[in-house]
């Protein structure tokens, strides 16, 4: 089912890269998948694909415009969670976390001097307009976004 899902995430990043259907369509179909993936990848003993998918949609929320450069970035997530459906084997949460936080996004464009590369913040907030601000502001500063909807999702 992963595969089924990261298959036609695949899809609307071609749709969209040709110019093909209306973004916004192509969007929410990427984030349905995504959201589909970060369900399933605990419910079979893959808490890596859960940590991915989350980090991918904290991508796209945190991200102000849709390109050629970000749509790259959303394949290299999508590739990451290919790896290990292909492997068959769930990485550790540890080995996941560093391998997410040191991948090389060109999609994120910063217009303010930023921090030392790899710099995290934990955004805890309801989903909303506001978080969504703040997000992208955090990231024109170099930060890499971490978001939580709750103290217990935040633990």
């Amino acid at each position: 089912t992963a595969e089924d899902r990261l298959d036609e995430i695949e899809q609307s990043v071609a749709n969209l890269l040709s110019g093909g259907r209306n973004i916004d369509c192509e969007m929410l179909d990427i984030k349905r998948n995504i959201h589909s993936i970060k369900g399933l990848g605990g419910s079979f003993g893959f808490s890596s694909m859960t940590l991915w998918a989350h980090a991918l949609e904290d991508y796209l929320e945190t991200t102000r415009d849709i390109g050629a450069d970000q749509l790259a970035d959303v394949q290299l997530f999508v590739d990451r969670m290919r790896e290990i459906i292909e492997s068959g084997e769930n990485p550790d949460d540890e080995t996941t976390s560093m391998a997410i936080r040191t991948l090389r996004l060109k999609g994120r464009k910063r217009d303010r001097t930023g921090l030392k590369d790899g710099t995290s913040v934990m955004l805890l907030m309801p989903k909303g307009i506001q978080r969504k601000i703040i997000g992208r502001e955090l990231i024109t500063f170099g930060f890499d976004i971490i978001i939580a909807e709750s103290s217990m999702q935040a633990i």
